[in-house]
């Protein structure tokens, strides 16, 4: 059993330093693509963008819209997943010149999110940014480990969080269920960002 957990953990451990960074800024086109979506069509198409190897959803709270990318990949041994999450208020997404100021807002706080995982992954350091780190074990038929960390910045800037999670244990394939609290988009769902 000793045996098995210390493999388990070696294992992940090379995994994990293995594991590349650089993927955030991806995710987070694929986010402004879905916000540009729904200034032009008021709804969201429940489909990712054209381009987007990402999953995504898209839920609605009283300060905005909120879009989240995720991508679920086997590595090795192991699996990793990789979330970026962000929101735009209902106001930015009514003007082109809001909307391009978001965005650009938007893939400047994803750069600085992806030279914090590649700092956390190289040299266990979160940079500028504040993370919380959770490992838990699974023992018996089947062992193993799962790493999940949740990276942010902490300037009371928008909206905008990663997760990395990766281990040895079986994956998952939805994103994190802490990072939603609202009310889910669904795909044709009208969406009024002039009435708020």
């Amino acid at each position: 059993m000793i045996r098995h957990l210390l493999a388990a953990l070696l294992a992940t451990c090379c995994f994990a330093a293995n594991c590349p960074a650089n993927e955030i800024t991806p995710l987070a086109d694929c986010t402004r693509q879905v916000f540009r979506e729904i200034k032009k069509n008021g709804s969201w198409t429940g489909q990712a963008p054209s381009q987007c190897n990402a999953r995504i959803i898209v839920e609605k709270r009283p300060t905005g819209l909120f879009v989240t990318a995720w991508t679920n990949n086997m590595r090795g041994s192991g699996w990793e997943r990789l979330v970026f999450s962000t929101a735009m208020a209902y106001e930015e997404l009514t003007t082109v010149r809001r909307i391009k100021r978001a965005e650009k807002d938007i893939r400047a706080r994803a750069i600085r999110l992806d030279r914090c995982l590649e700092s956390i992954i190289k040299n266990n350091l979160p940079g500028e940014c504040r993370d919380r780190a959770t490992k838990s074990y699974q023992a018996g038929e089947s062992s193993g480990i799962k790493n999940r960390r949740l990276i942010w910045l902490d300037d009371d800037g928008r909206h905008a969080v990663v997760e990395h999670a990766y281990g040895n244990t079986s994956p998952t394939t939805a994103p994190p269920a802490d990072l939603f609290s609202g009310e889910r988009v669904l795909p044709g769902m009208i969406i009024n960002l002039h009435t708020r």
